[in-house]
């Protein structure tokens, strides 16, 4: 995990092919200062926005704040990766992980990774030492052997088609497998462009919608 603080009012331009800098929270909705819960709903609807069509630019303004004992930063979301969770133009506050590792159902924002040099926000669906599947056809994604229950998945969990992750896996050590909420329409660990991401790429995790 980085130590050091996301600098002050940066903006930061993020081209994800179709997913990166989106909704990304739980039961966040367009209520104020709700915190966030890991694994937790959202409204889930269809669209017809292709990963491997999507083009449009997203931007996220981050800006220094400080809360007792803990680094964080609250950054204005702008984009669709992880609708319904967060929605376009949400202010959400990030706080860097301390005594605790990331664990499944946190929403990251992530510095970078090694094929990809633009900012995300994601949700960790796999962490260290799982076997991740994912049945395209059934719609179903299974850790050890075990189908989640997404109840915060917008759409269907599609194959990304640029250059597509191979499944099953098993995830290394100091590596999570992370995905946007809005499946149809969010490039992440499903692409090897994306791919597994490391740890220590994590700024924070996102804690509370502001506004």
């Amino acid at each position: 995990m980085k130590d050091n603080k996301i600098s002050k009012c940066l903006m930061i331009t993020v081209l994800a092919g179709t997913m990166v800098f989106s909704a990304v929270m739980t039961g966040c909705g367009e209520e104020s200062k709700n915190e966030i819960n890991s694994g937790n709903t959202s409204t889930v609807s269809d669209t017809d926005e292709k990963i491997d069509t999507y083009t449009e630019s997203e931007n996220i303004t981050v800006s220094d704040t400080e809360s007792t004992g803990t680094v964080s930063d609250i950054v204005e979301v702008k984009g669709y990766s992880m609708n319904d969770t967060l929605k376009n133009g949400d202010h959400v506050k990030i706080e860097q992980y301390r005594d605790n590792a990331p664990q499944y159902g946190d929403i990251v924002y992530i510095s970078e990774v090694d094929n990809f040099s633009e900012p995300l926000i994601k949700r960790i669906i796999a962490t260290a030492g799982q076997r991740i599947e994912i049945d395209y056809e059934n719609n179903e994604v299974k850790i050890d052997g075990k189908k989640l229950e997404e109840n915060y998945v917008k759409g269907r969990t599609i194959e990304i088609r640029n250059k597509p992750a191979e499944f099953p896996q098993i995830i290394p050590e100091g590596y999570v497998f992370v995905m946007g909420d809005n499946r149809e329409n969010s490039l992440d660990s499903r692409s090897k462009i994306i791919g597994l991401v490391p740890i220590e790429k994590i700024v924070g995790k996102v804690v509370k919608v502001i506004s």
